[in-house]
């Protein structure tokens, strides 16, 4: 379970830098994202600064870092508006890249069986020849 309460009410993916409104352990911010290594990362917006210094924030830095990867959560699944980080759970929201990995995984499950059962078939084929060889 996440440790802090976070609770995305609103996040406005078409402007730039993107913006989302919302609540941490009871405490309401507005998060934008910025550029960062090539991507674009979510920071607390606090005191008009993007990011703004530790010692200044009202926020703990764990706090921030779990926005921040709520956020990205959200982003990917919005049904996730709404609610709470910590009930939410994050299987909710299962990247496309999960779900990829869960077909593959089921597809070579299928084949597994599929190979388990030609082995039975060829070693059951091979016990009856090994039986009709000690009748003889």
């Amino acid at each position: 379970m996440a440790k802090y309460a976070i609770v995305i009410e609103t996040i406005d993916l078409e402007s730039q830098p993107a913006v989302a409104h919302g609540t941490c352990s009871g405490k309401t911010f507005e998060a934008r994202t910025i550029p960062y290594g090539g991507q674009m990362i979510w920071k607390i917006l606090e005191h008009g600064m993007l990011p703004c210094p530790l010692p200044m924030s009202n926020f703990e830095a764990g706090e921030r870092s779990s926005v921040a990867r709520w956020l990205k959560k959200v982003e990917v699944n919005p049904e996730l508006i709404g609610k709470n980080s910590q009930t939410a759970g994050y299987q909710a929201s299962a990247s496309p890249k999960t779900s990829a990995l869960k077909a593959e995984n089921d597809e070579l499950k299928k084949r597994l069986e599929r190979m388990e059962a030609m082995m039975a078939r060829l070693l059951g084929d091979e016990d009856e020849d090994s039986e009709e060889d000690s009748e003889e």
